[in-house]
């Protein structure tokens, strides 16, 4: 199966998840460890590992936006063009690189289609 497609189904899964029970959060990026005495069941701010290393938790829509940007950073968004004009003033060349740019900027949203 291709990579990609692969993880577009585990964020369609996540976020289907995430519908059903709001608590699921994301940990770290990556397979999963197994952890002696079970998981948490309620949202914590951050956990520590054996290291005493913070990892930021994310939860549910940013979770699925933050894995989508990381997907999304792969690739090669200059193959077609259908403007956008962004909240910023600023067109992008196209969905694709407007949703790059949003991976940065949560704020950002759609003035209009076509050139600003």
């Amino acid at each position: 199966m291709d990579v990609g497609l692969l993880i577009l189904l585990l964020l369609c899964y996540f976020a289907q998840a995430y519908c059903h029970d709001t608590y699921i959060h994301v940990t770290h990026a990556g397979p999963c460890v197994s952890v002696s005495g079970g998981g948490t069941t309620h949202p914590v701010d951050h956990v520590t590992d054996a290291a005493t290393t913070k990892e930021t938790l994310h939860y549910g829509p940013d979770a699925v936006l933050d894995f989508f940007c990381i997907h999304l950073s792969h690739e090669n968004c200059t193959l077609f063009r259908d403007e956008i004009c962004g909240s910023d003033n600023i067109t992008y060349l196209n969905p694709c690189e407007f949703e790059k740019e949003r991976c940065s900027h949560r704020d950002l949203h759609v003035m209009h289609f076509g050139i600003c």
